[in-house]
């Protein structure tokens, strides 16, 4: 249960990183050049995300599964029993608890 509270602090601490640091950064960029370079600057990373984006999803080569009720209940049941194995280490609990929220 300990590496939950782990990765939880950690991601806390990944989205405060992002709003302390982004506006420091934001305001280094203008100190020292245009708000037009800042914009080239973002759709150039926009673009290289798009690109990353397309490659990755050429290179996947996925059959496509035609999708039954039937298929949707015995997947449903194979993952209810798989988490039904860790109700000793209460992950069950804690998937319960986040899916009443």
């Amino acid at each position: 249960m300990l590496h939950y509270a782990r990765s939880f602090l950690i991601s806390c601490y990944d989205d405060s990183a992002k709003l302390l640091f982004s506006p420091i950064i934001a305001g280094f960029l203008l100190s020292i050049t245009t708000i037009d370079t800042i914009l080239i600057i973002n759709i150039g990373t926009f673009l290289i995300a798009l690109v990353a984006v397309i490659v990755v999803m050429q290179g996947l080569q996925v059959a496509a599964k035609e999708f039954t009720s039937q298929f949707f209940v015995k997947e449903l049941a194979k993952g209810w029993r798989g988490m039904q194995s860790l109700l000793n280490k209460g992950v069950l609990l804690l998937v319960m608890l986040v899916s009443l929220v």
